[in-house]
């Protein structure tokens, strides 16, 4: 299923991988699996309320555009989700998280456009996936400076977040800077990826951008954020249970779809080798790679969001009593 998907968004790296490890990658993606079970793909008039949904907005909408990887989508509609509600109630004083969360949100946005709508190998999925690759990438250096610059959550009042309307002065110039590099982020995804369809494209760009730059996020939250949340208390931390339920369901929401994302997929598709797929209906049974991931990082910004917004709360009072 997703052989030739993470293939296609990540070359170098799976040749590579095919070339140094090539039993392994034989286990993790068997070859009859991948052939026996591509992406599902359906008309989007069988998709239960987004042809509505889409007529609604878009009056001249085709019922026959095809649909791929149908519930991806409603895994990436409810990641966009989470990405403007966090930007929207997050104060502006905690620019970075916010941001992380605006450009998870358009992350969201170019994969639905990148997975579910672009015809395969056309230069509007390549645009979707420089824009993916960039706003992944973007909001992953986001939250690498929202752990170290803003790692306590807020202790929510209303007249907290009235203290809380604009950028510290003495960050201006950081932010700055960090809109910077996100502007280069942006710009070097766009020129390694957006001309891929017609076979040029800039080595190693998405695992560069998407997945190094994800992976020592993932690395300094765990190692400044989650690790010292073990072995530190609650006041030490300046969270509450609340607060430490979050962030550790946020880490373990990420650390669960990487460690059964493959074994799931392989499931699924031995699934649909035993029953047909309908065309009619979504069905779990093309859950993926790609499902898993999505919806592990939409349910870690969830809780990242939760930290942040609650997390806090009641802290200021225990340290105030102590």
């Amino acid at each position: 299923m997703s052989a030739a998907t993470l293939s296609r968004l990540f070359p170098d790296l799976t040749a590579t991988a095919r070339v140094l490890r090539p039993a392994l990658w034989t286990h993790l993606f068997p070859s009859e699996q991948q052939d026996a079970c591509p992406p599902v793909t359906v008309a989007l008039q069988h998709v239960p309320g987004l042809h509505q949904l889409a007529l609604a907005v878009f009056p001249e909408t085709d019922p026959n555009q095809p649909i791929r990887y149908p519930v991806l989508l409603f895994i990436a509609l409810f990641g966009l989700a989470v990405g403007i509600v966090g930007f929207a109630l997050i104060p502006p004083k905690l620019w970075t998280w916010r941001r992380a969360f605006l450009l998870f949100a358009g992350m969201n946005l170019a994969g639905i456009s990148c997975h579910c709508l672009a015809p395969l190998n056309s230069r509007q999925m390549s645009f979707g996936w420089a824009a993916d690759v960039a706003c992944t990438g973007s909001s992953s250096f986001y939250l690498i400076l929202a752990t170290l610059y803003h790692p306590r959550p807020l202790s929510w009042t209303p007249e907290n977040d009235a203290q809380h309307t604009s950028i510290p002065p003495d960050q201006k110039s950081l932010a700055l800077q960090a809109h910077l590099l996100t502007a280069i982020l942006f710009s070097f995804s766009h020129i390694g990826l957006s001309n891929s369809h017609q076979g040029f494209r800039i080595p190693f760009t998405s695992e560069i951008v998407y997945l190094a730059i994800t992976a020592l996020a993932g690395a300094v939250m765990t190692l400044k954020l989650v690790a010292p949340s073990w072995t530190k208390s609650e006041t030490e931390m300046g969270i509450s249970s609340i607060g430490f339920l979050a962030l550790n369901a946020a880490a373990c929401s990420v650390a669960i779809s990487l460690v059964l994302a493959v074994p799931i997929e392989q499931t699924m598709c031995s699934s649909r080798l035993n029953t047909e797929v309908s065309a009619s209906i979504l069905s779990v049974k093309e859950v993926g790679i790609l499902h898993i991931f999505f919806l592990g990082c939409t349910l870690a910004f969830l809780s990242l969001l939760c930290y942040i917004r609650i997390g806090g709360y009641g802290c200021e009072r225990k340290t105030k009593k102590e």
